[in-house]
């Protein structure tokens, strides 16, 4: 009898592992000269874990007070949950913590995709199981978890469990999920996913599926303790956070329509791919209608459910963007804070899917035009999830080592006979996560769940700046409606001084006392400033090639 591991021991998954060198061969090579994605992870995520490490390296009080963002907020309002890719960051550090928590989610997304179209959905061809699978595993996912890659796994695992192949690995599989992804991301919308599936097979067996009943605890109890500082920050009475001021984007009919249909055709960046941008689901939509337009009925159920689930994640972005509906919306998220355009997250595997049962039917039914139309739209798809490889779609991007730049703060701080690391500095012209990367501490900052007090604090510091006429309503509802970035935000246009070099003159409107009353000591600028109140304490250059060109430390002397 086979058995049932010798899958991993074919020569096609050797020629995946082959693809998986070459995808990641670039970061290899160039090392930490490599680009990577910067919004939403390198200013940010990122960041969160090296201070996270750096203070209480794996385990801490998620009440207790980070310094160095924000003027020093919870633990909980940048470190949501304990994850294994933590333990990976610890363990090989940031950059080559990165690659690793990269390459794991390149396998179990493999693993988890062959596993749930051979195992559960019954696809018969092999070689279309193995692209799909390598096609999936291939996504550019955001972040460095599995949060999406793993989505496959967990349900295959528990598709399994319910319909009684209740083996260990399959328990494992949840297990790893639970710890490898995030509750308040994808898994919420994966827990809800697996209850209708156990609620289906139940009523279809006509009595509980008590095995399904403990897997959905075990998935559930796993969240509960790994996101102990989410949950914190949740219950804690006297924490009135400033998403309470955030407001949904409302848009009239035709723009919400215009919205939607980008985000049908392009995949958006929205559903978890890094920097997509081009029409990256468009091969999928041709094969549905291919499929639809022949009056083809055969794998008709698991079909018009992957159906179903595009047609109610797709309406409820109409909703949530429409004037008319977005107000409720914005009245149900104050009591719930649930972001339900998450569900978009799970259409990377919903298409993919749709594309393997197709193609397999086509294939199995001897439709050879039909395969051969499919195999085509197939390889287009395939063609642009390789088109987003990062080092790509970054290339007009700074590189890892060029926007930390940590051996030029290094120089800095030992030619520097100023004590900065423990005081508080307002940077102005970069990210404040550039040198909260490098130890320092920042009024500024960006962060998901901080104090509205803070928010409105802040503002005094950028206010004239928002508000100069004629006010950029773009930075404007940036910061008052979403407001997850607390950063200096200036429209003062730059002067030339006599040697073409540009400076910021003493018509700065940045409001250097409201700072100061921050606890603001220095203001860290990669342009020089001549304004009152502000002395020249030390002039770095940096390479040429960096992020920060020449980094000038003024004091406040307010």
């Amino acid at each position: 009898m086979r058995s049932k591991y010798l899958f991993l021991l074919e020569k096609k998954n050797y020629l995946f592992l082959a693809f998986v060198l070459l995808y990641f061969l670039p970061s290899f090579f160039l090392g930490e000269d490599s680009k990577i994605l910067y919004f939403d992870n390198m200013d940010s995520n990122i960041v969160w874990q090296k201070i996270a490490l750096s203070h209480k390296q794996l385990f801490f009080s998620p009440g207790e007070k980070v310094p160095n963002l924000l003027g020093g907020i919870p633990f909980s309002s940048i470190y949501f949950n304990f994850d294994l890719s933590t333990i990976i960051f610890a363990s090989f550090g940031m950059y080559w913590g990165y690659v690793v928590n990269k390459i794991l989610m390149v396998l179990v997304a493999y693993l988890g995709m062959n596993l749930l179209l051979s195992k559960n959905l019954k696809v018969k061809n092999e070689w279309i199981i193995w692209a799909s699978s390598v096609a999936f595993a291939l996504h550019p996912f955001w972040s460095f978890s599995a949060h999406v890659a793993g989505i496959p796994l967990v349900i295959s695992g528990f598709w399994s469990i319910i319909t009684g192949n209740k083996r260990w690995y399959q328990w494992a599989f949840i297990v790893l999920y639970g710890l490898y992804s995030n509750l308040l991301i994808p898994g919420l919308f994966v827990i809800l996913i697996l209850t209708i599936l156990w609620l289906f097979y139940s009523f279809k067996k006509k009595k509980i599926i008590w095995s399904g009943f403990w897997a959905l605890a075990l998935l559930s109890s796993i969240y509960l303790l790994t996101h102990f500082p989410t949950f914190y920050s949740l219950l804690n009475v006297g924490f009135i956070s400033h998403r309470v001021e955030m407001v949904p984007v409302n848009m009239n009919l035709l723009d919400t329509i215009r919205f939607l249909a980008t985000i049908i055709l392009r995949g958006d960046e929205i559903d978890q791919i890094e920097g997509a941008s081009g029409y990256f689901y468009l091969p999928g939509i041709l094969m549905i209608v291919l499929y639809l337009t022949l009056g083809i009925r055969k794998c008709w159920t698991i079909l018009s459910s992957l159906f179903a689930y595009l047609v109610i994640s797709y309406g409820v972005v109409f909703l949530i963007n429409w004037e008319f509906t977005a107000s409720f919306y914005q009245h149900l998220y104050k009591v719930l804070p649930v972001d339900w355009l998450r569900l978009l997250w799970i259409h990377p595997i919903i298409w993919m899917l749709i594309m393997a049962i197709i193609l397999d039917h086509f294939m199995t039914n001897n439709k050879k035009k039909l395969f051969k139309i499919g195999s085509l739209l197939f390889l287009v798809h395939f063609a642009l999830i390789l088109s987003f490889h990062p080092q790509w779609t970054n290339k007009n991007s700074f590189s890892f080592n060029e926007i930390y730049s940590e051996k030029e703060f290094q120089k800095f701080s030992e030619n520097s006979n100023i004590q900065m690391k423990d005081k508080k500095v307002l940077c102005i012209g970069f990210d404040p996560s550039v040198v909260q990367y490098n130890g320092y501490h920042t009024v500024g900052g960006f962060a998901v769940n901080y104090p509205l007090e803070y928010k409105h604090q802040f503002n005094l510091i950028i206010k004239d700046e928002l508000e100069f006429p004629p006010m950029n309503n773009f930075y404007y509802n940036f910061f008052h409606k979403w407001g997850n970035k607390c950063y200096t935000f200036i429209r003062t246009a730059k002067k030339k001084d006599q040697n073409g070099l540009d400076y910021y003159g003493e018509d700065l409107k940045i409001n250097f006392q409201a700072a100061k009353k921050m606890g603001a000591d220095y203001v860290f600028s990669n342009i020089r400033i001549e304004k009152k109140g502000l002395s020249l304490v030390k002039k770095q250059p940096f390479e040429n090639n960096h992020f920060i060109k020449t980094l000038f430390v003024y004091k406040i002397m307010y």
